[in-house]
């Protein structure tokens, strides 16, 4: 791989940027990754090498880089005005086009970033049930607020604990012992760990967050049946 211009940049951001980047898992070292442009499913850096791009935003560029129908109407829309502290029609579009989609949708707001989204989202349970613990299974990733990085990933496998009492582990340092105890970590796909979980602490749990698919673990799929009787739980 041609690294010259990449080399040139990285040690040029290194005064700028922590790691020479807007995020630890962008920082690769000398080997960190500057890119050009982007087309459908392919990138290229700026020393001109091509790579398939299986990350796609982590989801939002589902359709690939620069498709037309999407530029096309983004760039008629920025022409007509950027950022507004206002309503726009567009936005109630969004919410109906999203109710449509879902079928299950009644009423959404939405946010600058899946952190706050889940943020809020932990917010309303604690309020609507008056309760203020979540449960949160162990390598889900739910943005970057504090009540989110609870055992993320750790650097050791053996500090996790047992599947009936997992350790809530606080990724990274400066999140205060008090935000971590609202979370309660749990082992993704073991429903009787979980309805032991709640027979034994049920009064005190708001909410489980859960991703579907435990992505960040690098695609963990649910057992047969394991989302159907986590709701069922919940709803007991």
């Amino acid at each position: 791989l041609r690294r010259e211009r990449q080399m040139e940049l990285y040690k040029r951001a290194l005064a700028s940027l922590p790691g020479g980047t807007n995020s630890n898992f962008r920082a690769w070292g000398e080997e960190t990754v500057y890119l050009d442009r982007g087309k459908g499913g392919t990138v290229w850096d700026i020393d001109g090498n091509e790579f398939i791009d299986l990350r796609m935003g982590y989801g939002p560029v589902i359709l690939g880089h620069g498709d037309e129908r999407v530029d096309d109407y983004v760039n008629e829309r920025m022409r007509l005005g950027v950022s507004f502290s206002l309503t726009t029609e567009d936005e109630v579009r969004t919410i109906e086009l999203i109710k449509e989609l879902t079928g299950w949708v009644q009423k959404a707001r939405m946010t600058v970033s899946g952190t706050e989204a889940t943020m809020h989202a932990m917010r309303i349970a604690r309020a609507y049930t008056g309760r203020n613990k979540i449960v949160k299974f162990e390598g889900q990733y739910h943005g970057v607020h504090d009540y989110a990085l609870i055992s993320v990933t750790p650097d050791d496998m053996s500090e996790l604990g047992d599947s009936d009492n997992p350790v809530g582990l606080a990724w990274g340092r400066g999140i205060p012992e008090a935000v971590a105890a609202t979370i309660i970590p749990a082992r993704y796909n073991n429903i009787e760990a979980l309805r032991r979980l709640f027979e034994a602490r049920g009064e005190e749990i708001a909410a489980i967050i859960v991703e579907p698919v435990l992505g960040n673990a690098q695609g963990i799929m649910p057992k047969p049946g394991f989302h159907q009787a986590m709701r069922a739980l919940t709803e007991e």
